[in-house]
């Protein structure tokens, strides 16, 4: 394949148009629409991350009461289970607030 060559007086222009018919308006408003949605975008990422952590601190707190079984003492156990329910009930809430402070009083609890 050749290229047609061109003398170094010619200019080439290269000219892109829009042909979808958007307005400047709607392409402004196009533009802004992902930048206006960023902060509410962070902000369900952050629930979902917290929603997430206490989840896994729910199963892998379940998974070491069954897998120690007995060795762990009966009041220990009582204890651990209540701040797990706890940490379940906040989760089905929805409320990330009450999702982290269930969280913590789990953490406490284990210690």
């Amino acid at each position: 394949m050749s290229m047609p060559r061109t003398s170094a007086r010619e200019e080439q222009k290269i000219r892109i148009e829009s042909s979808s018919g958007l307005s400047e308006a709607e392409i402004q408003r196009m533009v802004r629409t992902p930048t206006a949605n960023a902060a509410i975008d962070k902000a369900e990422k952050q629930k979902i991350e917290i929603k997430n952590q206490a989840e896994q601190l729910v199963h892998q707190t379940e998974r070491t009461l069954s897998d120690l079984g007995g060795k762990v003492a009966a009041e220990d156990r009582l204890r651990i289970e209540r701040a797990v329910n706890d940490l379940k009930d906040k989760i089905k809430s929805q409320d990330t607030s009450a999702i982290k402070e269930g969280m913590g009083r789990a953490y406490e609890r284990f210690s």
